[in-house]
């Protein structure tokens, strides 16, 4: 997660770092708070949601909840400002899905990272140009008008500013679709060593009933940085 009230513009090169590092599976996500009771432990206060603010401008318009899936920003950070929350998520995926990155598992001695991982790096990249694609288009701009006059030189919250804030305009409307770059081919070529040898060892498998030895590498998710 990223987004934290603990969470300033450095935390982007802090995730890039510790995944290159671990070699972990990078799923990232927006932080997001589903809870409305004002009465239970919050970890985004209701007065810092845009939800709040937009049910007071358009209360019968929920078009919103279009821009809820965790790859959006949908409240005023505490360090940074939205627009830069926003940047931070799509720069952390550009720099951890490069073709350097998801093409070192081509000759992996574990098979399965050696296709699987190949195939999560490029589905998650194409995945955040995607997103980006929206972002640049569509979200940016708008994030950009509210947070005005919000945030300090630093990029910190101004609390007294945000209190006198009435309502915000709704943000323009999602995509229902949107096609940015494939990578099939890609995938395909890059994975063939592993698939080959995959092929081969099942068919040693049927010869000589002997299963495959498993790698000494990591597997799953902690092959796939």
């Amino acid at each position: 997660m990223i987004g934290g009230d603990d969470d300033s513009k450095a935390r982007a090169d802090e995730i890039v770092e510790f995944v290159n590092r671990t070699r972990i599976s990078l799923n990232l996500f927006i932080v997001h708070d589903i809870e409305n009771d004002a009465s239970k432990p919050l970890v985004i206060p209701l007065e810092r949601r845009f939800q709040t603010y937009w049910e007071k401008s358009a209360p019968a318009d929920y078009s919103f909840y279009d821009w809820f899936t965790g790859n959006f920003v949908t409240y005023f950070p505490k360090r940074m400002k939205p627009s830069t929350l926003q940047r931070s998520l799509l720069d952390v995926y550009e720099r951890v899905y490069t073709h350097r990155n998801n093409l070192r598992y081509m000759f992996s001695k574990n098979i399965f990272a050696s296709i699987f991982g190949i195939g999560h790096g490029y589905s998650l990249r194409r995945l955040n140009r995607v997103i980006g694609a929206i972002a640049r288009e569509r979200y940016l701009p708008w994030l950009e008008s509210i947070e005005a006059g919000l945030y300090d030189e630093n990029e910190n919250l101004i609390d007294d500013r945000l209190a006198d804030l009435a309502g915000l305009p709704l943000p323009p409307p999602a995509p229902d679709m949107v096609d940015y770059g494939r990578y099939w081919s890609l995938i395909i070529l890059a994975a063939l060593p592993g698939i080959i040898r995959a092929a081969w060892a099942m068919l040693r498998w049927r010869i000589t009933g002997r299963p495959p030895r498993p790698s000494a590498e990591p597997h799953c998710t902690e092959a796939l940085a």
